[in-house]
């Protein structure tokens, strides 16, 4: 949260500690019993005038259930705290009414599928999120995905694998939804095929992906094309040929933020030097191999006054002495740059 979101919980900070120094007053036939396993309900007709259910604005409420709650909502098998909308029914109805009517709260999920599920958990899980997504209209959505999806060559007595059952069908859920999603992350270890990533996510602003494995890539590429108009922020945590790169690069017109633990390609960081894809990148964070130095300099004194941070991690080399110097001219004309090189030892081996 920013700071200027938590100004209003301040305010109200004085009324909440005021509010406790007089719970001692509460007459004793309206206290919950000590020995009772389960709070009874709070009728309406028990509640003050002055509570802060009824004096706080009811986006400062929401804001205070956020900061209470797991953030975002975990979604998983076995299900965890999913259970905002569960546990609300033990609270008294202005409290219950105030979580289950804010989409603020509802906006932000974290799906995790395990490895192994039975269809049984597996369309419970997808219920949940769903309603949390249905809770949430029509906030803008935050939404993580782990998939690990259970392996074609491998059957357990009580696991089995369907076409429609599966990790792999996902993310048909979320198609409803697909243009209220500004944030995505997606981790998976499972195939994703083309025809579960046929919808795109135009206003998705925040993409995050992580596939381990080689044999799960093949989609992927196309996924993050055609949903590139709009995103600023991009995180690929696996290596791509130099054609996917140039096909990404091309798209997200948009990108002010690019991080990847992988070594670009030279031809990649050449076709950056010399052609005008991603004119608003700002931070860059890479690794580099030494026949793309060069180049790679050339880039970041094309684009001066644009780029502000850049992280370079070389790998197995160091910058010769020319090329420091190259670096120190363009730290004085105001870009932050920040070249990670590997100790002398594990240099060329």
């Amino acid at each position: 949260m920013k700071g200027n979101d938590l100004a209003p919980l301040f305010l109200h900070k004085a009324f909440i500690y005021r509010f406790k120094s007089l719970t001692h007053q509460i007459r004793p036939q309206f206290q919950p019993p000590k020995k009772s396993g389960m709070l009874k309900l709070i009728t309406p007709e028990f509640v003050p005038a002055h509570a802060p259910i009824l004096t706080i604005p009811p986006e400062i409420i929401a804001e205070i259930l956020t900061l209470l709650s797991p953030f975002p909502l975990p979604i998983s098998i076995p299900p965890n705290i999913l259970d905002p909308f569960w546990a609300a029914t033990q609270a008294c109805t202005q409290w219950r009414h105030m979580a289950l009517t804010s989409p603020r709260l509802w906006s932000s999920l974290s799906i995790e599928f395990p490895q192994c599920v039975d269809d049984c958990t597996f369309q419970k899980t997808i219920q949940a999120a769903t309603e949390c997504l249905r809770r949430s209209h029509p906030v803008p959505l935050l939404v993580t995905l782990a998939l690990q999806a259970l392996p074609r060559n491998q059957y357990k007595h009580k696991y089995y694998y369907t076409e429609d059952s599966t990790p792999l069908s996902s993310l048909s859920f979320l198609a409803p939804h697909a243009p209220r999603i500004e944030s995505l992350s997606l981790k998976t270890l499972s195939d994703l095929s083309s025809r579960e990533l046929a919808f795109t996510f135009p206003n998705l602003h925040h993409l995050d992906v992580d596939v381990p494995d080689y044999q799960y890539r093949m989609h992927l590429t196309t996924f993050i094309t055609r949903s590139g108009d709009a995103i600023t922020y991009l995180n690929i945590r696996y290596p791509l040929t130099s054609g996917d790169w140039c096909k990404i690069l091309t798209r997200t017109r948009h990108l002010t933020e690019l991080l990847t633990p992988n070594p670009l390609p030279c031809a990649v960081v050449r076709t950056m030097a010399v052609c005008a894809i991603c004119p608003n990148l700002q931070t860059l964070r890479c690794s580099l191999y030494k026949e793309a130095s060069d180049e790679f300099l050339e880039m970041l004194e094309t684009r001066q006054g644009v780029m502000r941070h850049v992280t370079v991690e070389c790998m197995k080399f160091g910058f010769e002495e020319e090329q420091r110097r190259r670096v120190s001219t363009i730290r004085e004309k105001g870009m932050n740059v920040e070249v990670l090189e590997p100790p002398a030892w594990c240099m060329y081996n």
